[in-house]
């Protein structure tokens, strides 16, 4: 547990290092282009996720596989993985670039070619994430993943800056991929092989039902930007977008918790100690909304002020407020969820995944495309919060019973009460100053967080023990 600890510790930190960089450029992004221009890049990467999906399949496999102790050399399943994933973004490339006049239409962007080249890249660096993820070195891989973003926002900085556009948003996430992407190979210990047919069988069987994984994820968090893309501007788009990276910040320690242990569950799937996978999960369970919590208390008393920092394209949208609201509730869902269904992949159950993919993809397509066109970025915003609540009841149920947990129940409910203690200190405080100036949303935010803290730490012993451990496995 020390390991893991410790491990989750530093994809959190690694992933509160890069949300926090990339909001500060964001925000400096959006009151220099505009959010239209912010608009136009958010549709972009979404076309690039969903052309990776693929790609996305392999490298899940190749994290499981070269876990795994068989035959086959972790060599010879990364160098067969490589030249599949080189297939697979020959054929995207040509796609994209083929359709071009349609994509650029879509985008309302004539530069299909940094499109292409910001999927090559980024397909590239996540296959290398994933070889080290395989190779069980977490921190490693959090470590380039914490520098790519930093270097990615940099560089987003100095050529918005210097008058580049919104064409300094690709060459940002281009030059870090591929920078960091060299010093990700040159740190994996493998050595380049001839490919195998058997890799390539054994990577085929995970990947074909965890592609349908993915596509559930994609799904979540990028389909209704695509849909969204057909009916509303590329502000509104934006908009929905800054709410949504906003509220990314409440799923960063589930995020990190369930990249960690996935490596060490993957191990344990063919043992008798699924009561250790059971454990692992519990505690994963009974810190997940840690911060979603009063992460959605805080978007209902001071979101308003939060997206003001992005400037008057953002805060002058009176749906904007209420878009953050329902993201926030939707990350609370998730923060659950993502845990679980990193459970059910690393047990390596890819029928049962395979089944909630298919209900959640199709729920989720109904919704977005019905609800869309009727309530634009809202009704994103109400069908991803629907299709994520099925998923996750779909996902525990799908538990085998040996690992099924009953929900901490304490845990989360001490979470809540400290919520409700930030809310009456952050109302209070707003009753008698009202926020006026930027440096003011910050300081009340720390306010609201440090309420929080302390009160939690004040009520939960369990929360207090795991603080204690996790500062000394770190500081030891």
């Amino acid at each position: 547990m020390a390991k893991l600890a410790r491990a989750s510790a530093l994809q959190f930190g690694a992933n509160v290092t890069q949300t926090f960089v990339g909001a500060i450029i964001t925000i400096y992004v959006i009151n220099e282009l505009g959010v239209g221009a912010f608009g136009i890049f958010a549709l972009s990467a979404a076309l690039v996720k969903w052309a990776s999906i693929p790609a996305v399949g392999i490298r899940g496999a190749v994290i499981t596989r070269m876990n795994e102790s068989d035959d086959i050399s972790p060599s010879e399943y990364f160098t067969t993985a490589s030249v599949l994933t080189g297939a697979i973004i020959l054929v995207g490339l040509l796609a994209l670039l083929g359709y071009s006049p349609f994509v650029e239409q879509y985008l309302d962007y004539s530069g299909t070619q940094l499109v292409g080249g910001m999927f090559v890249s980024n397909v590239s660096f996540r296959l290398v994430l994933g070889g080290l993820r395989g190779e069980n070195r977490v921190e490693m891989s959090s470590l380039y993943e914490a520098l790519w973003g930093i270097l990615s926002s940099l560089v987003k900085l100095a050529l918005v800056y210097t008058g580049v556009g919104v064409d300094a948003l690709f060459y940002g996430e281009i030059t870090s991929s591929i920078v960091i992407g060299i010093f990700g190979v040159y740190s994996l210990n493998i050595s380049f092989v001839s490919p195998t047919r058997s890799a390539a069988i054994s990577l085929y069987s995970w990947a074909r039902y965890g592609w349908l994984d993915n596509l559930k994820r994609m799904s979540y968090s990028w389909l209704d930007t695509i849909i969204l893309g057909f009916f509303v501007s590329t502000s509104l788009v934006g908009i929905y977008e800054v709410a949504w990276r906003i509220s990314a910040l409440f799923v960063l320690l589930p995020t990190a918790i369930s990249k960690s242990t996935f490596p060490t569950i993957s191990s344990l799937r063919d043992t008798d100690k699924l009561n250790k996978v059971r454990r692992i999960l519990t505690r994963g369970l009974s810190v997940a909304g840690v911060l979603a919590i009063p992460g959605l208390v805080g978007s209902v008393l001071v979101g308003g002020d939060v997206l003001a920092l992005y400037g008057p394209s953002v805060s002058s949208v009176g749906v904007a407020v209420s878009v953050l609201v329902f993201l926030s509730v939707v990350r609370l869902v998730e923060c659950y969820e993502t845990l679980v269904m990193q459970a059910l992949n690393a047990l390596d159950l890819p029928d049962r995944t395979f089944r909630i993919g298919v209900i959640f993809i199709t729920t989720n397509i109904i919704l977005n495309v019905s609800l869309i066109p009727m309530f634009g970025v809202i009704g994103a915003a109400i069908a991803t919060l629907l299709s994520m609540t099925l998923g996750s009841i779909l996902a525990v149920r799908a538990l085998p019973k040996a690992v099924q947990t009953l929900p901490p129940v304490s845990a989360i409910g001490s979470q809540f009460v400290s919520a409700g203690a930030m809310a009456v200190v952050l109302f209070t405080i707003l009753n008698y100053r009202p926020i006026g100036q930027p440096i003011e949303v910050v300081l009340y935010v720390l306010a609201g967080a440090t309420t929080y803290g302390f009160v939690l730490l004040s009520l939960s012993s369990n929360f207090r023990e795991r603080v204690q451990q996790l500062l000394s496995e770190s500081l030891g």
